[in-house]
C-alpha cells in the first residue's frame, strides 16, 4: 500500500464511522421518550417495548443483503443510500400519531440502518493490515457510542424545549442526511480490492467464484453469533429500558436519565479501544477479550435486579462499570471474521455475524412483556440478564480453540 494510500485509510476510518454515529441516532432517540410517547399514543409497556424491537427487527433483516450488495455494488453507494433513508424514515416517525403508524416507521427506519454495519465493517478490514484490523475495528464501533450519545442526550432535550417529543425525531435526522452527502463525495473502495463489483468479475473469469458456504461452515463463526445475541439482550433492554427505569422508580427527569445513560455509552469510547489493543498488541487473543467485555454486560444488566430498589447512586456505579468493561470486546468480532475468512466476502461474513442482534431485537420486547405481567423492574432485569449469561457461556469452546 502506498503512502498516499496508507494515510486515506483513516479517512475512510472517518467515513465509516460517520456513517455508524449517524445511524445510531435515530435507534436511540427514542429510548428517553418512552414514558411521554406512551402517554401520548397511550402505549402499553409491552407495545413500549416493541416499538424498539420493530427496529431491531428491521436492522437484522438487512443484515445479509447489505454486506452481499456491498461487495458487489461498493461501499460507498449502499452507506450513502441507506443513510438518506434512515433520515427519511426518521422524520416519518416524528408524524406517528398511533402505535402502528410508529411500529412500521420505526421497522423502516430499522431496514436502512441494518445497511451500515456490514458494509462499513468489511471496508475497514480491506484498508487495514491485519495486525491492526482488531485496533481499526475497534475505534469503527465506537461511532455507535456517540451517537447514542448525541441521540440519548438532545432526544429528551429537543422534546422538553418544544415540548412536543415529535420535534427529537425531526431534528435529529439531520445528521443522517449530512453524512450520506459526505460519504457519497469522498468515499473511495479498498486499495486491496479495488471496487467489489471488478473482484467478482475478476473471479468469474478466473472461473474461481469466491465461496460463500465457507461463511456457514464455520462452526466457531455459530458460537460467536450465539454468544454476541446474548450480549446484545442484555445491551439493548439497558439501553431502551434504563431511562424508564429511572424515571418510573427513582423520580430521576427524563432530561437527566438520558444523561445517565449518554455517561453509559460514552464509556464504552475508552473501553472498545482499549480491548482492541489489548486484543493486538497484548494477549494477541481476541476471543478472550470479547468473552470479558460481553459477560461483563450480562452480569451488569443481571446485577442491575439486586440494586432494583435501593438508591440511585448504586444503579448509576454499575452502569459506569458495565460501559467501561462491557465494551471492551466491541469490535472485535469483526477482527476475527478477517482471520477466517478472504477479505472479498468480509461484508457478507459481517453481515451473518450482525444478525445475532436479533438479541437486541427480542431483549426489549421481554423485559416491556415482564414488566405488564409482574410490574416489577427487578424481574425484567433478572429475566434479560439471565438470558445473556447462558448465551454468552457458548463462547468457551471457542476460546479453548483459540488457545490451542
Amino acid at each position: 500500500m502506498e503512502a498516499s494510500e496508507l494515510k486515506y485509510r483513516w479517512v475512510i476510518l472517518a467515513l465509516a464511522w460517520l456513517s455508524f454515529m449517524a445511524s445510531w441516532i435515530p435507534r436511540t432517540t427514542y429510548p428517553p421518550l418512552i414514558p411521554e410517547m406512551s402517554s401520548a399514543l397511550k402505549l402499553t409497556y409491552t407495545q413500549a417495548g416493541l416499538l424498539m424491537t420493530g427496529f431491531w427487527v428491521g436492522y437484522i433483516v438487512t443484515q445479509l443483503p447489505s454486506g452481499y450488495i456491498s461487495d458487489r455494488i461498493g461501499v460507498r453507494r449502499t452507506l450513502a443510500g441507506a443513510l438518506a433513508l434512515i433520515g427519511i424514515f426518521s422524520m416519518m416517525a416524528g408524524t406517528a400519531s398511533s402505535f402502528t403508524d410508529c411500529l412500521a416507521y420505526r421497522t423502516l427506519c430499522g431496514l436502512a440502518a441494518g445497511c451500515i454495519f456490514a458494509p462499513g465493517s468489511g471496508i475497514v478490514l480491506r484498508w487495514f493490515h491485519p495486525k491492526d484490523r482488531g485496533t481499526a475495528t475497534s475505534l469503527y464501533v465506537t461511532g455507535s457510542r456517540i451517537g447514542a450519545i448525541i441521540g440519548l442526550t438532545l432526544s429528551p432535550a429537543i422534546s422538553a424545549f418544544f415540548d412536543v417529543w415529535r420535534w427529537s425525531f425531526w431534528i435529529l435526522s439531520a445528521p443522517a442526511f449530512l453524512t450520506a452527502i459526505t460519504v457519497f463525495l469522498f468515499m473511495k473502495e479498498s486499495p486491496e480490492t479495488g471496487n467489489s463489483h471488478k473482484v467478482f468479475k475478476r473471479q468469474e473469469a478466473m472461473k474461481t467464484p469466491l465461496s460463500y458456504g465457507l461463511i456457514f461452515e464455520k462452526k466457531s463463526l455459530w458460537l460467536l453469533i450465539l454468544a454476541t445475541c446474548g450480549y446484545f439482550c442484555a445491551f439493548n433492554t439497558v439501553y431502551t429500558w434504563v431511562p424508564t427505569y429511572l424515571f418510573e422508580t427513582f423520580g430521576v427527569s427524563l432530561v437527566s436519565a438520558g444523561l445517565v445513560l449518554s455517561l453509559f455509552s460514552g464509556l464504552g469510547i475508552v473501553g472498545a479501544p482499549l480491548g482492541g489493543i489489548v486484543a493486538d498488541r497484548v494477549i494477541k487473543r481476541k476471543a478472550s477479550v470479547i468473552f470479558l467485555g460481553f459477560m461483563t454486560m450480562s452480569l451488569g444488566c443481571l446485577a442491575i435486579s439486586f440494586v432494583a430498589s435501593s438508591n440511585v447512586w448504586p444503579v448509576i456505579g454499575l452502569l459506569i462499570l458495565i460501559g467501561i468493561f462491557g465494551s471492551i470486546g466491541g469490535g472485535l468480532g469483526i477482527a476475527i471474521l478477517s482471520e477466517w475468512f478472504p477479505l472479498e466476502i468480509s461484508g457478507t461474513a459481517s453481515g451473518l455475524l450482525n444478525l445475532s442482534t436479533l438479541g437486541g431485537a427480542v431483549g426489549p420486547y421481554i423485559f416491556g412483556a415482564v414488566l405488564d405481567i409482574t410490574g416489577s423492574f427487578t424481574t425484567g432485569w433478572m429475566v434479560s440478564g439471565a438470558m445473556s449469561v447462558v448465551l454468552v457461556m457458548l463462547m468457551i469452546p471457542m476460546m479453548y480453540r483459540e488457545k490451542h
